[in-house]
């Protein structure tokens, strides 16, 4: 075998190891959330005296109401960006429209602007209504409210889960 042929198989192998040990990784911090996620809802169910079936049929209704307000503002074939009012917010609207909406960069001018923001009038998810923005061509921007769900309930929206130490917490839980 030649010395440049040696030097290819060599590069082979160092990509193969690298692309197996970002895939471990991978497969390791799944692994991590769903174990965090878990212990989250065990301790929020602890907390607050629900069972999780009703702890998990809040929080379906929470996401179906924002995903069916989010609908009403943009098809699904309309570009869309999410805009964060805040983390939570951005990650709560993301979950709840990513497997549908065709998400675009943030700088796309085509793209309907998506954000959760609270809201104490009209139809609520749990007190947060989604909002599009639109920017129009003669440079003024349009907004609407959505529509067509309301979830009730008492206490905030589910859980966002946050990195505290390297350990798996949902937000507002007790550190132990």
């Amino acid at each position: 075998m030649s010395a440049s042929a040696a030097r290819g198989t060599s590069g082979r192998r160092r990509w193969l190891v690298t692309m197996l040990a970002a895939a471990a990784v991978v497969v390791a911090s799944l692994v991590a959330l769903a174990i965090g996620a878990a212990h989250g809802v065990r301790d929020t169910d602890g907390a607050n005296g629900r069972s999780e079936t009703q702890v998990a049929r809040a929080n379906d209704a929470f996401y179906q109401c924002v995903s069916i307000q989010a609908h009403h503002l943009v098809s699904t074939s309309r570009p869309v960006v999410v805009t964060p009012a805040n983390i939570a917010n951005y990650v709560l609207l993301l979950q709840a429209v990513g497997g549908w909406a065709t998400l675009a960069p943030v700088d796309s001018r085509a793209a309907v602007h998506l954000s959760l923001e609270p809201s104490t009038a009209g139809q609520t998810c749990r007190g947060l209504v989604v909002v599009a923005s639109r920017r129009m061509a003669d440079g003024t921007t349009r907004t609407r409210r959505g529509w067509g769900a309301t979830a009730s309930g008492s206490g905030p929206p589910p859980a966002v889960p946050a990195l505290s130490f390297g350990v798996l917490h949902p937000v507002g839980a007790s550190l132990r």
